[in-house]
């Protein structure tokens, strides 16, 4: 019974069991698939669906290889995506989850679960974003993970409710030249 509450309780549990760690798609989807993550496919019309579909746009080559995925009742959901350089040697790898019937970001239950520093920043019109840095998330692109709440009615964003993202790359960080 504790487990089955534990995997109801939302985005940043969710985060912590699927999103952290190293590696790229195809270390990271058994992991998930190991503490009770299962592959779904969204009906068409539906947001993860309509936001399946735009990362699939484009040119069939950077056309990355995408993957969602639920558990139990859990209100969170996961997208993860990759995308391989023509030689299959390097990788962008993303997670992303999404609690579309969270009402808001608490911002003082952020602070307290990611336990890190926290940089506010926005971009013109985008929602307010908050990028947890170091700590758990240090093994992140840039050493971070990004958490934000959207209504998805902004002209960018195919999203709604509490996002929590972050990124892996086989391509060195800027600057270790």
């Amino acid at each position: 019974m504790a487990i089955a509450a534990k995997a109801d309780q939302g985005s940043f549990e969710a985060f912590d069991e699927v999103c952290l760690g190293t590696g790229d798609l195809e270390a990271s989807l058994p992991r998930a698939k190991e503490k009770g993550w299962a592959e779904f496919s969204p009906a068409a019309d539906s947001m993860l669906g309509k936001h399946k579909e735009m990362l699939l746009d484009g040119p069939a080559i950077d056309r990355p290889e995408v993957v969602l995925l639920r558990k139990n009742s859990n209100r969170a959901e996961i997208i993860m995506w990759e995308t391989r350089t023509l030689s299959q040697s390097d990788y962008i790898f993303n997670c992303e989850v999404v609690e579309e019937k969270a009402p808001n970001l608490d911002l003082d239950a952020l602070k307290e679960w990611a336990n890190v520093p926290i940089e506010e920043r926005q971009v013109d019109d985008s929602p307010i974003y908050y990028d947890l840095v170091g700590g758990r998330f240090a093994d992140s692109g840039g050493g971070r993970a990004t958490a934000y709440h959207t209504t998805g009615d902004g002209p960018r964003e195919t999203l709604s409710g509490l996002n929590v993202h972050n990124f892996r790359s086989s391509f060195p960080e800027e600057g270790t030249d």
